[in-house]
């Protein structure tokens, strides 16, 4: 198929037919930047940042002076954690593309990844004095940029003046006023006020204007609860991949913002455990599995097999397939030659609707599952920006719902025979590493090392809203934080069945 057809099947969603599609157009056009920069962020969605990095980084070598391309594959790089080359391919475009504003921002964004706050605060006062700060986007996106360096290069009580100001312009985007309010709620509850924090966190989440079902969402987890009753009678997948087996595979599992990322850098760091990150070749086989047995049922946001009572042997291999392998290729992107490979980790924690079937698909899998209190884990979500969608956690009573439903899946998992569940608390993560660590390890069968405790050195990051926290060493101040807010979490805790503290 032509680049066009390609791109079409990209915004249509269609990840494979375009990577497949671009990797044939590679053969005769090696040297078309376009065909990389297309791969590239096909690859980029399809959350393989390893190969997407890769192709951003030859689009740009072809195509230098395309600034356009420099900031695409720049957010490639981003998101696959390459900071200090995206950084140097920022500065390259900048060299060629002087007057490029976007690319200043973007630079001052990557100095603050990298954790050179100064250099990132010199930068924003040489892009103020370039702005016209009468313009309320150019002013905005200042005021953004120097809310990620308090308080170590500015001043809170300033920035979020500036902050409030133009959180509050109706002429803004909403997605801009969205972002502006959250980040006023962190830096209200940096400095310990708790009650305005609240209001700009409950502001950022009106503003997102994000629409969410609960009744329907229990509907479906006691359909899937139904036909987990009956998993005994699902065949076992029978497709096995030559490199790779369910005993290497461990799900790290759990409610979002409950320490799945954080578990995962820990663990990352044994010799033998290749991290995977979250990966989403399972959950899209699974969801247009039930699309085929439910023809007349619109997708669900959330994919979840609430059918796989009516799985057939081919059902299972198809899905099987599509894990085993997009694992294989995990472990050749990012495993060492040198040794051998023992676990590639998955902390898709979408995969938590399905544990009773990964053991199906994957015999002799580990689950980790990452538990936080109750109260703590919501107040998490609800004060949490994200990237795309998450629409459960855009109010208290919609996110205290979708946890209790949550724990209803877990209470069933436990008891059930033949799944190898390990719950891993946080509190416990936190408070007494080493011995949680020894104690992982040991679920593993692996040798302990203390470079579990020093995880935050690691080159390796995270594209995902925990990022920041696997840069620095275990803290505990997010251990009761819910009891900070005092009674304004009180319909969270009416949804999750709880007492005020």
């Amino acid at each position: 198929m032509a680049l066009p057809g390609l791109m079409g099947a990209l915004q249509g969603g269609n990840l494979g037919h375009a990577i497949a599609g671009a990797e044939g157009l590679l053969e005769k056009a090696g040297d078309d930047a376009r065909v990389h920069d297309l791969l590239s962020t096909a690859l980029a969605m399809a959350t393989n940042r390893e190969l997407a990095a890769k192709h951003a980084r030859i689009a740009l070598d072809l195509n230098p002076d395309d600034a356009g391309l420099a900031k695409r594959a720049v957010s490639v790089l981003q998101r696959a954690g390459e900071y200090d080359t995206a950084l140097a391919m920022v500065e390259r475009a900048m060299y060629r593309a002087p007057g490029d504003v976007m690319l200043e921002k973007i630079r001052v964004n990557l100095l603050t990844d990298l954790g050179k706050h100064r250099e990132a605060a010199r930068a924003i006062k040489k892009l103020s004095k370039k702005l016209d700060m009468s313009q309320v986007v150019e002013g905005f996106s200042v005021a953004l940029l120097s809310a990620r360096l308090v308080p170590s290069q500015m001043d809170a009580a300033e920035v979020v003046g500036e902050l409030g100001r133009f959180v509050g312009d109706g002429s803004l985007p909403g997605a801009m006023r969205r972002a502006g309010a959250f980040e006023m709620g962190r830096l209200f509850e940096l400095g310990g006020e708790h009650g305005r924090a609240f209001e700009s966190y409950c502001l950022g989440n009106e503003l997102g204007e994000l629409e969410w079902d609960p009744d329907a969402h229990t509907a479906r987890v006691d359909r899937l609860l139904g036909a987990a009753e009956r998993i005994s009678e699902v065949p076992e997948a029978g497709y096995r991949h030559p490199d790779i087996a369910g005993e290497n595979l461990v799900f790290i599992l759990g409610m979002m913002r409950s320490g799945s990322s954080l578990l995962e850098q820990i663990v990352s760091q044994l010799d033998g455990v290749v991290a995977g990150d979250e990966q989403a070749a399972v959950l899209r086989m699974v969801g247009q599995i039930e699309s085929e047995l439910n023809p007349g049922e619109a997708p669900a946001v959330l994919p979840m097999p609430v059918s796989m009572d009516r799985y057939t042997g081919e059902h299972m291999d198809r899905i099987a397939r599509a894990g085993l392998e997009r694992y294989a290729e995990i472990v050749a992107q990012r495993g060492d030659a040198s040794e051998q490979m023992v676990y590639v980790t998955d902390k898709q924690t979408e995969h938590s609707v399905m544990v009773p079937l990964l053991h199906k698909l994957f015999p002799g899998c580990t689950v980790l599952y990452t538990a936080r209190d109750a109260v703590d884990t919501c107040l998490s979500n609800f004060t949490t920006s994200y990237a795309q969608g998450h629409a459960q956690a855009s109010r208290l009573d919609w996110i205290g719902r979708f946890y209790a439903d949550h724990a209803r899946m877990m209470a069933k998992w436990r008891g059930m025979d033949g799944v190898r569940f390990h719950e891993v608390e946080y509190s416990e993560l936190v408070g007494e590493p080493e011995r949680e660590t020894k104690r992982v390890a040991e679920i593993l069968g692996l040798e302990w090392s203390g470079s579990m405790l020093e995880f935050y050195k690691s080159k390796r990051t995270v594209a995902t809203a925990s990022q920041d926290q696997v840069r620095q060493p275990l803290y505990t101040s997010s251990v009761g934080r819910g009891e900070r807010f005092g009674e304004l979490l009180d319909p969270l805790r009416a949804a999750l069945g709880a007492e005020s503290p």
